[in-house]
């Protein structure tokens, strides 16, 4: 007597019964790229800003140049980037400011801004400066007004939590030889 069990006549898939062999797998084949192409595509975070290649390749150069705590390399967190254009001293410039998560413990980011000189549709780097921190403060908006970079987010009171500063802060940069001097900061 002939075994009449599924296994012997075919495959039970989602309640059909499907036969062995060639034709099976090319019901099977096609059932998945019906349920792949169906089923809604999971969302992916955009970047915040568009940021040029050369800017970019910089950014990649600096972080894979940084070490964490335990010597690996930190993570640069994307979404939380910013990037502005405009005039220092009449001259085109660009500024960018980044994170990067795991510098000094697992737990830990520290945000820095870079600014470039724009020459003829490319940007030259100019300088970097640590310009935030978990513990001292959270800058999320950056801008270039006055000769000026602006750079404004949150700086921590006394009874913040780690995760969250509250006090309103807004500081600017000047460029001087090279480099970024800060010139005011406005709780």
């Amino acid at each position: 007597m002939r075994d009449r069990s599924i296994g012997a006549i075919g495959v039970l898939w989602g309640g059909f019964m499907l036969p062995r062999g060639r034709l099976a797998r090319l019901v099977l084949i096609c059932a998945g790229a019906w349920v792949a192409a169906t089923m809604p595509l999971p969302a992916v975070a955009q970047a915040s800003v568009d940021v040029p290649h050369d800017v970019d390749a910089w950014r990649a150069r600096y972080v894979s140049a940084q070490h964490t705590f335990d010597g690996r390399r930190p993570h640069y967190v994307d979404d939380t980037a910013r990037f502005a254009v405009g005039r220092i001293e009449l001259r085109p410039v660009a500024a960018l400011l980044f994170t990067l998560e795991g510098v000094r413990a697992s737990d830990d980011w520290q945000q820095y801004a870079a600014v470039f000189w724009s020459s003829a549709g490319h940007y030259l780097f100019c300088c970097v400066q640590r310009v935030g921190a978990k513990g001292t403060r959270l800058l999320d908006d950056l801008g270039i007004v006055d000769d000026r970079i602006r750079l404004s987010g949150k700086a921590y009171a006394g009874a913040d939590a780690p995760c969250c500063p509250t006090r309103p802060v807004s500081v600017r940069y000047a460029l001087a030889r090279h480099r970024m001097v800060e010139v005011g900061a406005a709780h």
